[in-house]
């Protein structure tokens, strides 16, 4: 796994690359980078960065139809310049999750439910997309079998039950002395 190994040498990388070039935003998950840069630097920039460790070369993909995937996330450039963001999922996506008949704990299952339903939370900026993105996941886990109760009550906030602290009762020990052990 050479995340954490090639780590210390992006971050060397990039404190060469920004000392001449600043890009608008950058943002780098392990080995995949997602960086907005004005078009005509493009270039110059990527040129930039395969220059300074030749074992290290970056390929380029360009926005297409004013999108790009990044990990799970598809950005969307608006027409004013604004990103608006999405969940993205491959064509190959198979709309498939544990399914609900399976022999797993149901810990499991309501963690698959949990985590996709906070996925649409965090990664869809907009209202529109994200009342899209919920219906998506409903309709998706209501065909791998999953109960609309289930769905419903896995999405609710879990309730952290804390137990009731006692307060620790404390002893003391005291010597016998004669005469003043009566007193007390």
């Amino acid at each position: 796994y050479p995340g954490p190994v090639l780590r210390p040498v992006l971050q060397k990388l990039e404190t060469r690359v920004f000392t001449k070039h600043r890009p608008i935003f950058w943002v780098r998950y392990v080995d995949d980078t997602f960086v907005v840069l004005k078009r005509e630097t493009v270039t110059e920039f990527h040129a930039l960065l395969n220059s300074i460790y030749p074992d290290i070369q970056f390929t380029m993909e360009a926005e297409a139809n004013s999108q790009m995937a990044f990990l799970d996330v598809l950005v969307h450039r608006k027409t004013d310049g604004s990103l608006r963001t999405t969940v993205y999922r491959k064509a190959t996506n198979t709309r498939q999750v544990l399914s609900y008949q399976s022999n797993h704990p149901l810990c499991h299952k309501r963690s698959c439910v949990r985590t996709l339903y906070k996925r649409a939370e965090t990664h869809c900026s907009e209202k529109g997309d994200k009342a899209a993105e919920l219906h998506y996941l409903q309709r998706m886990f209501i065909s791998n079998g999953y109960p609309r109760s289930f769905i419903e009550r896995s999405r609710q906030p879990r309730q952290v039950i804390r137990p009731v602290i006692e307060p620790l009762k404390v002893w003391r020990a005291m010597p016998y002395i004669e005469n003043v052990s009566e007193a007390v």
